[in-house]
């Protein structure tokens, strides 16, 4: 084959499975993540057979899910969800894996409570704790808003007694991910793969 080829082949692939058939995804590799990430991740992690995977903003455990495919792999798991809806979805889902330790937290850099404003799409699990003005939140971030619990991503770690040297931390907050990530001492605790 001509490097022409195999190039279009490379983008349809790219296109298809990763972009617009997650279905298939799903079915052929138990891939429940946004674009395919899945398969970076795990050569990332060495495609090693056991784990842990820590997921912050882990929606239902299952939607744009990059913890959901190692943890069906036999990997460990911490899952952290603030809305309280979306979280009752994830804890059914992992209620009978002793692997799997879920929060119903925020994480911050800072401890305390503060608005996680929802998403005008209703059921989703999009929601953010940033009040930042732009015109990405004007679209999709509602009025609409209820008070969590925030704490610092190194608080659930211990409590959750996370190896201090883990093989990936999966950060989805829409937005507060810069407040997530100075809540853990990376001194102390080093993911592989961020």
């Amino acid at each position: 084959m001509g490097w022409g080829i195999k190039s279009s082949l490379r983008n349809c692939y790219e296109y298809l499975l990763k972009r617009r058939c997650p279905a298939v995804r799903r079915w052929i590799w138990n891939d429940t993540t946004q674009y395919g990430e899945f398969q970076t991740l795990w050569s990332l992690a060495d495609r090693r057979r056991r784990g842990t995977v820590v997921e912050v903003g882990a929606n239902d455990g299952i939607f744009c899910s990059n913890s959901y495919p190692f943890i069906e792999r036999g990997w460990k798991g911490v899952l952290i969800e603030p809305n309280p809806l979306i979280y009752s979805r994830l804890e059914e889902l992992h209620q009978r894996r002793d692997a799997v330790k879920m929060f119903n937290l925020a994480c911050g850099s800072t401890e305390g409570s503060l608005p996680l404003y929802m998403g005008k799409d209703g059921q989703s699990g999009y929601a953010t704790l940033s009040s930042e003005h732009s015109w990405w939140y004007n679209a999709t971030r509602s009025d609409h808003k209820v008070v969590v619990s925030v704490v610092r991503l190194e608080r659930i770690l211990d409590e959750a007694s996370c190896p201090e040297d883990f093989d990936i931390l999966s950060v989805d907050t829409e937005g507060f991910d810069y407040e997530v990530l100075c809540g853990l001492n990376l001194a102390r605790y080093r993911p592989k793969v961020i």
